[in-house]
């Protein structure tokens, strides 16, 4: 993500195509700097569109819940205590 946001920083102001009007090649990495965020993202349950396992899926609800787990999860491993699921 960050890597995406720095190449959008460089992008934003200069022209996006060459001059035989192809488009330049960091246009290109960004796109699927971009599509690989998303698609990590969605696998981990941290996007409003992911498919979560309950029967909740659709639920924003849902998806705010998952995220609150993982901050659990990821203060538990900074402090030193072990995950529930390790």
């Amino acid at each position: 993500m960050l890597l995406g946001d720095r190449l959008y920083l460089t992008l934003k102001d200069r022209e996006l195509v060459n001059e035989d009007g192809s488009a330049i090649g960091a246009l290109e990495s960004f796109r699927r700097l971009c599509d690989s965020t998303s698609t990590l993202l969605k696998s981990l349950g941290l996007m409003p569109t992911s498919l979560l396992p309950d029967e909740r899926a659709g639920s924003l609800d849902a998806v705010f819940e998952r995220i609150s787990k993982v901050r659990k999860v990821r203060e538990g491993a900074t402090s030193g205590e072990q995950s529930p699921s390790a």
